[in-house]
């Protein structure tokens, strides 16, 4: 009979095992999956953030060429000759204002995509983890789901031993024993 209950346990223990250690697996894969997709879409910021930088930038520099083609048009208008004296200095730094204004306008988007780019780089730095850990936490989840599990039907009394000496596995409960409690602190 003892036997069959050491079996048993054994038994148990082996199906908590595979529980935990399928669970830990599961779980693993659902993070890495997460992972993943975090990261993939971390990148797809990166590149709509680069892209909208682009645009920005050459919008500005559309509004400038087209303020200095006004200006290069008045001037003509005017009479004076385009490319002499102070018209070129003005027409310079017309140019050296509108990169600026380029500059700033892609500015954020820039710093937006280097946020993202390094979100994508710790996703993926984060799957990889996953990835690494995934067969040790699966195995140490597996043994300690079935310590667990046969450390409770030892504690149960669930192994009994017949001999009576130091192999005897029989496990007594404090009620087996006779106490009532903490709190009386005596038998029955």
């Amino acid at each position: 009979m003892a036997t069959a209950a050491i079996v048993a346990a054994i038994v148990i223990a082996v199906v908590a095992a595979a529980a935990a250690s399928y669970a830990t697996y599961s779980a693993n894969q659902a993070a890495q999956q997460q992972a993943k997709l975090a990261k993939k879409a971390a990148t797809q910021r990166a590149e709509a953030e680069a892209a909208a930088g682009a645009a920005r930038r050459r919008q500005a520099e559309l509004r400038a060429k087209r303020f200095q083609e006004q200006q290069r048009s008045r001037a003509g208008a005017a009479g004076v000759r385009v490319g002499e004296g102070s018209l070129l200095e003005g027409q310079m730094e017309a140019a050296s204002l509108a990169e600026y204004d380029a500059q700033l306008a892609e500015y954020p988007h820039q710093l937006a995509e280097q946020k993202d780019r390094f979100e994508a780089k710790i996703f993926g730095f984060k799957q990889r983890q996953l990835q690494e850990n995934l067969w040790k936490d699966t195995v140490i989840s597996g043994v300690l789901a079935g310590g667990s599990s046969l450390a409770s039907s030892y504690g149960k009394g669930s192994f009994s031993g017949g001999g009576g000496s130091g192999s005897d596995l029989t496990v007594y409960s404090a009620q087996d024993r006779g106490y009532t409690g903490f709190s009386g602190g005596g038998r029955n």
